[in-house]
């Protein structure tokens, strides 16, 4: 049997890894709520950053094996929301995913597959998060798709305003991407006497009805080196990420 030896990448002593750093802030935010919120009484969860651009985080329940002969759930937080959402709104969906795990562990009514039932919106309203479908007041508390608003006289806000003044911050933040347009490959037609387009496959013949004209077919210009390798760069980059 062959031994391998790695080498470990040598930090300054007072830096720690990024990922580290950025969980263990995280980690922390759950510690101080499950004190703060839960009196101690909630399961651990292993936590995740996952973007996911229909929802701002989730819980898998019993997701992982903890080789002890018990599982642990996945708690997942949306990095696409740092950039665009308050620091109270970014830890009010932690709060509200540990609702949902408190429930599955210590509830007296487990709910189907995401659905929000109404203990989960007791307890919801207990700790300061309203529940509501739209996320505004008014909304329904129960349902599939459900969001919440933060009560501004609840436990939840006056935990979080603790948690903040003691240096509680996300410490990398996502950026966006940026949409890119996508390029017509079909030909365009274009009307030589008034300047009307329209757009189709090749070989077509049509007439412009206001000038008795027929259109001029404009084949599409070929693609520079540049834009195909930038092109191939994204499929590359979105077949890692799925």
């Amino acid at each position: 049997m062959t031994t391998r030896m790695y080498r470990t990448v040598q930090r300054p002593p007072d830096r720690l890894p990024p990922s580290v750093v950025h969980y263990a802030e995280f980690q922390a935010a759950f510690e101080f709520y499950r004190e703060q919120l839960f009196d101690g009484e909630l399961n651990d969860c292993l936590i995740v950053m996952a973007r996911n651009p229909r929802t701002h985080g989730y819980l898998a329940p019993h997701r992982w094996d903890t080789g002890r002969g018990g599982t642990m759930h996945e708690l997942g937080m949306n990095p696409l929301d740092f950039s665009v959402c308050t620091t109270e709104d970014i830890l009010s969906t932690l709060v509200h995913e540990m609702v949902h795990a408190w429930q599955f562990d210590a509830g007296e009514k487990k709910p189907r597959p995401k659905y929000h039932n109404k203990e989960w919106a007791d307890r919801m309203e207990e700790i300061g998060l309203i529940p509501s479908h739209t996320g505004e007041p008014g909304g329904r508390r129960t349902g599939q798709a459900m969001t919440h608003y933060i009560d501004e006289d609840g436990d939840f806000l006056r935990a979080t305003i603790r948690l903040v003044d003691e240096g509680w911050q996300v410490p990398y933040i996502d950026i966006p991407e940026l949409a890119t347009p996508k390029k017509n490959n079909r030909p365009k037609y274009v009307c030589p006497e008034c300047g009307n387009q329209v757009w189709g496959k090749s070989g077509l013949k049509i007439e412009c009805l206001d000038c008795d004209q027929a259109f001029d077919e404009e084949k599409p210009e070929p693609e520079t080196d540049s834009e195909t390798e930038t092109r191939s760069s994204d499929d590359m980059q979105a077949e890692a990420q799925g």
